[in-house]
């Protein structure tokens, strides 16, 4: 067996220190390759608009899409188009779809990023015919592409007589301020209700935010729902669901309440309210037992066009008493704490209202107003502030002090509002409460005076009675002759402590009653010299006992 000698081994190793510097410069290099990036070149911007699919009908929303390709991913692009009579047009969102890739050739790395923004847009068609929206300029900074114009025949969808659509409001003037029950209610056949694949429906005079104020009724027997498109998007409303009967045939009801509130005064007119139903005419089932639609077909209902006719409450002949609400049956209660007082003492007076009405805005008159006389009673603040409860009513404290003892009760308060069904002011007037309002008691000097002259002859006379001794019985004792007390003359100190002229009131003075009263013994010298001469009496001790302990030998 042949051996290798030390310089062969010499030669190898360096050849392998050779291959492996090699290959080290070559890694570097191609990783030095792939951390260059190819710049990107310039990119052009692009877009196009796209309809959904037709037919379109009246009321019905169709859906349009702008997609634009080369803008930056921030901020979002606006948009400008120019309104179309008889169609509306609601811009429903704008957002950026990002797609890149990383492509590597001969060590070089290529980066490409697509930023596409997507644009989406409702267009509803409230009569037929056809209609041409645009073009649609988008700009985003100093980049700005142009979109053609978009074009749509709309037709009109057929009526059915077997369904109907109400929007019912009370049928008189409307008032401002007043709460006003709506009820949208959509009335289709049995029949029919079975075969129902979509819907949707239009309020006109939900879109009135400007002018009305809208609040969705709570109701624990909703059971149902009905989508409503509106001019901010289309939303899901809860909805009763009940059978009743319209010229004899069996319907079913679908009722969405709210309540309106006008916010000003005017005349609006609104277009009739519409449903449009998409009817299955041939379905079949799944697996699972669904009716699923495969034909259908469009109808829709509509309401009457209404008029609402919104007025102030008048200012003539408005009491004072005006608690500033419009509405229906308001109630006031009083109650107080107490009914024994002194002229001068705070009492509470609770106020509850009720009433078919805005209670939130509900503010009682100022005292005199509500009815509490200034001779008699003095009221703090004036007026008071109420706090809704869950019992539908709102409570008012009122806090009144009787300024002579010739008051009696507390008088009828009387609030009064405007009736919107009457078209009137109305008032309501609270039950009186009995009060007995006693004199305040005034301690003068010479009660004081009295009240220790007593106080002495009981003490002196009481220790000058004889005391009966034990085993004498209470009868021997009640055959002896009682002597009258001696009249026992008052000290003349007391007597002049307590003159007339005496200042026996409370005093008022913050510093007085502040003042803490010291005693030598609480001083800061005397604190010392205690301290002082406890450590002392230590140190003594210690030595003392340190005395006693030596060895008296050492000592010696």
């Amino acid at each position: 067996m042949s051996s290798i000698g030390p310089q062969s081994m010499k030669r190898q190793a360096v050849a392998t220190m050779l291959i492996l510097w090699c290959c080290l410069c070559v890694t570097t290099h191609a990783f030095a390759q792939t951390l260059s990036v190819q710049a990107p070149g310039p990119r052009t911007t692009t877009a196009q608009a796209r309809l959904s699919p037709g037919p379109y009908y009246v009321g019905v929303p169709v859906q349009l899409q702008l997609s634009v390709a080369g803008f930056e991913e921030t901020p979002d692009p606006t948009v400008e188009v120019d309104s179309v009579d008889g169609v509306n047009l609601r811009l429903v969102a704008v957002s950026p779809r990002v797609s890149s890739s990383v492509h590597i050739t001969n060590g070089k790395v290529q980066r490409w990023k697509e930023v596409r923004h997507s644009i989406r847009y409702e267009m509803t068609a409230t009569r037929p015919g056809e209609f041409v929206v645009g073009p649609f300029a988008i700009t985003q900074g100093s980049k700005r592409i142009e979109v053609g114009k978009a074009t749509f025949r709309v037709g009109d969808v057929p009526s059915s007589e077997t369904q109907l659509f109400k929007v019912v409001l009370p049928e008189r003037t409307l008032w401002v301020g007043e709460r006003i029950p709506v009820a949208v209610e959509w009335w289709v056949s049995r029949e029919m209700g079975q075969n129902i694949a979509g819907r949707r429906a239009r309020v006109p005079l939900f879109d009135q935010v400007d002018r009305l104020r809208f609040e969705d009724r709570e109701d624990a027997q909703a059971r149902a729902s009905l989508v409503i498109d509106l001019n901010s998007g289309t939303k899901e409303f809860s909805a009763t669901l009940r059978e009743d009967q319209y010229d004899g045939n069996p319907y079913f009801v679908v009722t969405v309440n709210r309540e309106m509130t006008p916010l000003s005064a005017g005349r609006i007119d609104l277009p009739p309210a519409s449903i449009f139903v998409q009817e299955a005419t041939r379905v079949r089932q799944n697996v699972f037992g669904k009716r699923i639609p495969m034909e259908v077909r469009r109808t829709k209902a509509e309401s009457e066009p209404m008029s609402l006719d919104i007025r102030e409450p008048p200012t003539s002949g408005r009491p004072v008493s005006f608690a500033g609400v419009v509405g229906r049956g308001f109630s006031i209660a009083a109650s107080v704490e107490r009914s024994v007082v002194n002229v001068g003492d705070p009492i509470t007076i609770r106020i509850t209202v009720r009433g078919d009405g805005p209670l939130d805005t509900l503010a009682l008159p100022n005292a005199v107003n509500l009815g509490l006389k200034a001779s008699d009673f003095k009221v703090a603040g004036g007026q008071a502030t109420g706090i809704l409860t869950s019992d539908d009513s709102k409570q008012f404290n009122l806090t009144a002090r009787p300024l002579h003892t010739t008051v009696t009760a507390v008088p009828e308060l009387m609030i009064s509002w405007f009736d919107s069904e009457k078209g009137r002011f109305e008032s309501a007037r609270s039950n009186p409460i009995a009060l007995s309002v006693r004199a305040a008691e005034v301690v003068g000097s010479e009660s004081v005076v009295a009240n220790r002259l007593k106080e002495d002859a009981h003490n002196i006379t009481s220790a000058r009675s004889p005391r009966p001794s034990p085993g004498t019985s209470s009868a021997s004792s009640s055959g002896q002759s009682k002597r009258s007390p001696t009249p026992v003359q008052p000290r003349q100190s007391d007597v002049n402590d307590l003159s007339p002229f005496s200042d026996v009131s409370i005093t008022t003075d913050i510093a007085t009653l502040t003042a803490e009263r010291r005693h030598f013994l609480a001083s800061t010298m005397a604190q010392v010299v205690g301290y002082g001469a406890c450590v002392l009496l230590i140190v003594f001790g210690y030595w003392w006992r340190a005395r006693r302990a030596r060895d008296p030998q050492s000592v010696s």
